[in-house]
C-alpha cells in the first residue's frame, strides 16, 4: 500500500462544516434570564429584516432546539393574534447545508423518510470526517420541523392567515471537494487549498445565496442559523482558527458582515450563543456598542456536553446504510475507490461486529480480520469476502433486534481492534459515559475523565465508569436510537424502556424530554 493512502486514512476525519470562534466581548450592559429569548427575537424581526442565531455546537440538540422553540413561538403568536401586522407570516430558516443534503433533509421534514438523509449523512462524514458530529439529535431537529411544517399547514387550512417557512440551504460548494481530488491533490496541499476556500470565500457565496433569495422575495424576513465564528462583524485573521491548515495571516470578513453590508447594519440582529457552565448561565446579555445597534450574547448551561454520536450506535437503518454505501465503494476502479472502499470496509465491520449479530465461526472470522488489518488484503481479497459476509450480513440485519443489542450491550461495548478506530471510538464512549447525569461534582470527574492517553487501553477508573454505568448508558442508547428506528422497533423500545424505568411514557417525545430533564436541560 502506498505511504499516500495510509496518509489519507488518517486524515479521512477532516471537517469542513465546523466554524466556531472566539468572541471577543464588549461591555455587557444588561443580563436577561433566557426565557425571554422568544420575545428578544420576535422584537428583532419586527424591525430587522435578518436575526442570526449561533449554533455553537454542531450536531448538539441544544442549540437546533432553541430554533424549534423560537418556531413554535412564532406559531402560537399567529395563532392567537390572526389579525396582526407586527409579527411577520413569512419567515426563511436558512441552514448550514448544501442543496443536496437539505433535499434529502426535506425527505425527513416532508414525509418522515430519512433512510437517503442517512446514507448520504455517513457517506460525508467517511470521506471527510466529522463522526462525533454526527448524531442523533440532527434528526431529532428535522423531526421537529416536520411537527413544525405539519402545525403550520393545519392552520392555513383552518384559517386565512397564509403562513410560510421556507427552509433552504446556502452552502455552496467548490468543484474540488471530493475524495477523488484530495487524492490526486496530495492530502497537505488539499487542506491547505480547501481551508483557504473556507476562509476567503465561503462566506461570500453564502451570503449571496442568502440576499438572492431575499430579495426574490421581499415580504419574507430570515433566521440564519449558523455556526458561532460566521457571526463575527470584525475583520479577523482566520490563519488563527482551530482548524487552520496555513501559519501565514489571511484577514477576511465572515458572513454576518456582508450581511450587514447588504441590507445594513440597522436590519441585522446577532445572537451568539456559548456553552458554559456554572453560576451566570442559561442568561442573555446584551453588548454596548459604538453605535445605536446591539447584539445579544446567549450563554447557555449545556447538558450533556456531547451528543450521542452515531459512530457508535447501531440500528437497523443505520446498518442498512452502512451495506448500501459499500455496495457502491466496492465497484470503483480506482485506486482511491479502493482506499475509500477499504477504509469504509474496515467501518461497516466494527458496526457489525458492534451489533451483536450471531456470525457462523468461519464469517466471524474473517469480519474480525477486516475489521482489523484491512491493509493486509487486495481489492479482490476484500471483495471476496465483503461478498460473501454480506449476505450472513443483509439477512441478519433483517432480523437485527436494536432491544436485544441494547441489551448485550456489556458484550460488545469494548469490541474494536483497529488502532485509529479505536482511538476515536474510545474518545467518543468517554464522552458519552462522562455525559450522564451524575452525582459526582464536575470538576472531580472531569479531572479523572479526560481525553485519551494511551492507544491500547483505558485507565481502569474510566473502565470500572463504564461498567458501572452500564445500566444508564443502555438508557441513554434506547432514547437516542428513536430518531432512528421504524414504528415497530420504537414500540419494543418503549417497552424496554418502561420495564427498565418503571415510567409510562409512550411516544419518542415524551421519553426524549424526560431523558433531557434529568440534566436540567431546558
Amino acid at each position: 500500500m502506498k505511504p499516500l493512502l495510509k496518509l489519507l486514512l488518517l486524515l479521512l476525519y477532516l471537517s469542513i462544516n465546523s466554524c466556531n470562534a472566539q468572541i471577543e466581548q464588549p461591555r455587557i450592559i444588561k443580563t436577561i434570564d433566557i426565557d425571554s429569548l422568544n420575545n428578544f427575537i420576535f422584537e428583532s424581526l419586527k424591525s430587522k429584516r435578518i436575526v442570526m442565531l449561533g449554533d455553537a455546537i454542531h450536531g448538539h440538540g441544544y442549540f437546533k432546539s432553541i430554533v424549534s422553540d423560537i418556531l413554535n413561538s412564532w406559531i402560537d403568536s399567529l395563532e392567537k393574534n390572526p389579525n396582526t401586522q407586527a409579527i411577520t407570516n413569512k419567515l426563511f430558516l436558512f441552514l448550514e447545508k448544501d442543496s443536496l443534503s437539505l433535499l434529502l433533509a426535506n425527505q425527513v421534514i416532508d414525509n418522515g423518510n430519512f433512510d437517503n438523509y442517512l446514507t448520504e449523512q455517513i457517506d460525508e462524514v467517511t470521506k471527510f470526517g466529522g463522526w462525533d458530529r454526527f448524531s442523533a439529535d440532527n434528526f431529532e431537529f428535522l423531526f421537529e420541523l416536520r411537527d413544525i411544517k405539519k402545525r403550520i399547514d393545519n392552520l392555513n387550512k383552518n384559517t386565512a392567515q397564509n403562513i410560510s417557512l421556507i427552509i433552504k440551504g446556502v452552502e455552496t460548494l467548490p468543484s474540488f471537494i471530493n475524495f477523488s481530488t484530495m487524492y490526486k491533490m496530495g492530502a497537505e496541499k488539499y487542506r491547505k487549498e480547501l481551508f483557504l476556500w473556507f476562509a476567503k470565500e465561503r462566506d461570500k457565496l453564502v451570503s449571496k445565496n442568502i440576499i438572492r433569495n431575499l430579495d426574490n422575495n421581499k415580504d419574507y424576513k430570515a433566521i440564519v442559523f449558523y455556526g458561532t465564528g460566521h457571526l463575527i462583524r470584525k475583520y479577523i485573521d482566520k490563519s488563527q482558527l482551530p482548524y487552520s491548515t496555513i501559519q501565514e495571516p489571511i484577514y477576511e470578513y465572515c458572513l454576518a458582515h456582508y450581511l450587514d453590508e447588504y441590507f445594513g447594519r440597522d436590519q441585522v440582529d446577532i445572537y451568539y450563543t456559548a456553552k458554559v457552565h456554572g453560576e451566570g448561565t442559561d442568561v442573555i446579555q446584551k453588548f454596548e456598542k459604538n453605535d445605536e445597534y446591539e447584539d445579544y450574547y446567549i450563554k447557555c448551561n449545556v447538558l450533556p456536553d456531547f451528543p450521542f454520536p452515531l459512530y457508535i450506535m447501531n440500528t437497523k437503518s443505520i446498518l442498512n446504510s452502512l451495506i448500501r454505501l459499500t455496495d457502491i465503494y466496492i465497484e470503483g476502479t480506482k485506486e482511491e475507490d479502493y482506499l475509500l472502499f477499504v477504509n469504509f470496509s474496515r467501518m461497516f465491520f466494527n458496526h457489525v461486529k458492534r451489533s451483536y449479530l450471531y456470525f457462523e465461526d468461519s464469517a466471524k472470522e474473517k469480519i474480525d480480520s477486516l475489521a482489523t488489518y484491512p491493509l493486509q488484503f487486495t481489492r479482490n481479497d476484500i471483495k471476496f469476502i465483503y461478498k460473501t459476509t454480506r449476505r450472513i450480513s443483509k439477512e441478519l440485519v433483517d432480523k437485527f433486534d436494536v432491544v436485544k443489542n441494547i441489551e448485550a450491550m456489556d458484550k460488545w461495548i469494548m469490541m474494536i481492534d483497529k488502532f485509529g478506530d479505536k482511538l476515536l471510538y474510545l474518545d467518543m464512549l468517554k464522552r458519552i459515559i462522562y455525559n450522564l447525569p451524575r452525582e459526582i461534582p464536575e470538576e472531580t470527574f472531569y479531572s479523572n475523565f479526560n481525553t485519551f492517553k494511551h492507544p491500547d487501553f483505558l485507565s481502569q477508573f474510566e473502565i470500572d465508569q463504564i461498567k458501572n454505568r452500564i445500566n444508564e448508558l443502555k438508557i441513554y442508547y434506547a432514547v437516542s436510537s428513536m430518531w432512528l428506528n421504524t414504528k415497530e422497533e420504537n414500540e419494543n423500545i418503549i417497552k424496554y424502556l418502561q420495564r427498565a424505568t418503571g415510567l409510562n411514557y409512550s411516544t419518542t417525545k415524551e421519553w426524549n424530554d424526560w431523558w433531557k430533564n434529568k440534566y436540567d436541560y431546558l
